[in-house]
Formats: C-alpha cells, structure tokens, sequence
C-alpha cells in the first residue's frame, strides 16, 4: 500500500504558455514482481533487486495556480478520482532495516484533475497521465525471516 502527497510545476501548451501548479494526494495498492528472484540471481537479489509492479487506487487533486484560468474554473473538478500507476524500479539493500528505492513510475486517471489545460480534443478531455521519477527509503520494522 502507498500513501503518498506529490507537487506538479508545468507549463501549458496552450499559446499563452502558462504556468501551473498542482498538489496531489495519492493512495494506491498493488504488488511489484522482483525481477532477479523470477531469473534466480539469488546472490545478487540479495543486495540489488529490480523490479515491476502495478497500482490502483485514487487520486485527489488541487490546482495552486493556474495561469490566466481562473482557480475557481479549474477547482470545479474538485474530488477523488480512480487511478492506475505502472512503474520500474530498483531497490537497493543499506542495511538490515533500510533499503533505498529508485522508480519511474507512469500514473494515469480517468479524469481531467490535474492540469489547467482544457482540453479541446474529445479524448482528452476526461484523462490526465503524470510521468515521475521516486527516490525513497523503505524502512522494515520488526523481525526478518533472512537477510
């Protein structure tokens, strides 16, 4: 499970070029395949471990600044919204009870929360995609089976 708060800066395609700004609560759950453990690289996994996963859950966004849209405009779609995120990664062991984690992760809803773009093509008008890259520690708690 993954509860995580993130900040979009971005500039508009439009012909104006505005600036947004964006902040966004995410709750996610899925799973990750670790790479090396399918491929049997034990010694390595033990130290190294890549790895694929896939998420869903829901996203809430709020829009801080919009450029010549007005907040109000762009606030009006206000709420949660169903997502699904794919993302790579690799994890690296530090210690017993720390690891380091690096991914990209793509999240993409059916909804069009997170920018101040108003989309004049149909298709686009109800999905938003974020493209990210995370770097975070993972803290394990309690006993290990094996290190």
């Amino acid at each position: 499970a993954e509860l995580s708060y993130g900040l979009i800066n971005g500039l508009d395609k439009n012909a104006n070029a505005d600036f947004f700004s964006t902040n966004y609560l995410k709750a996610m759950g899925g799973g990750e395949v670790y790479l090396l453990n399918i491929l049997k690289f034990s010694e390595l996994g033990s130290k190294f471990q890549p790895y694929a996963g896939l998420h869903f859950g829901a996203v809430q966004a709020n829009v801080t600044s919009a450029g010549s849209n007005s907040i109000e405009d762009v606030n009006k779609f206000k709420g949660w919204t169903l997502a699904h995120q794919w993302h790579l990664g690799a994890k690296f062991k530090l210690s017993k009870t720390f690891d380091l984690n690096f991914r990209g992760a793509l999240l993409a809803m059916k909804s069009d929360k997170i920018d101040n773009e108003f989309a004049t093509v149909a298709a686009n008008k109800t999905s938003d995609a974020i493209f990210s890259m995370e770097l975070g520690v993972t803290i394990h708690l309690g006993g290990r089976g094996k290190d």
